[in-house]
């Protein structure tokens, strides 16, 4: 979809990549002006990672993604049935992060599936997945096109770029 885009709306600079976006920003040392990473952190199984590789080669960010809020999606919500265990906390930078592991639940043995690579995936809790980028050094940091209600969980847009 985004190379047809791209010829059609005739940009020149812009390039595409098919592969493991992850490896592909740990093993370069080019830094991008921007990175978009649409539909793509819920679906790491190492979303920290992903985050840090990211951080290390842009000033600017932009996020589609879900994400876990208690308030808009209680343990109790329906929305919660591909979460397999208990939520795991961990420390990076300084911030604690909780992570929801997640699975699939089979979802990869029909064609249309458009997950990720690895069945068991981790969600990132909304307030931790903001603070942390504030530790990578990105102070301006806005939200928008907040779904608390959104089918699959809550999901927002964030834009977040370091003003230095």
């Amino acid at each position: 979809r985004c190379l047809v885009v791209k010829e059609i709306v005739g940009l020149k600079t812009a390039r595409f990549h098919l592969g493991d976006a992850q490896l592909w920003l740990e093993d370069r040392p080019d830094r991008y002006d921007l990175i978009v990473a649409s539909g793509v952190l819920y679906h790491m199984q190492d979303p920290i990672r992903f985050l840090r590789a990211m951080a290390a080669r842009t000033d600017s960010l932009f996020l589609w993604t879900h994400y876990v809020d208690d308030e808009a999606m209680p343990p109790t919500d329906p929305r919660r049935g591909a979460f397999v265990s208990t939520p795991e906390a961990v420390e990076e930078n300084g911030v604690r992060v909780i992570m929801y592991p997640r699975t699939y639940m089979g979802a990869w043995k029909s064609a249309s599936f458009c997950g990720g690579m690895h069945d068991i995936h981790r969600w990132m809790d909304r307030a931790s997945l903001i603070d942390l980028l504030r530790t990578y050094g990105f102070d301006d940091i806005e939200v928008w096109g907040d779904q608390p209600d959104h089918p699959y969980g809550p999901a927002f847009c964030l834009y977040a770029k370091r003003s230095a």
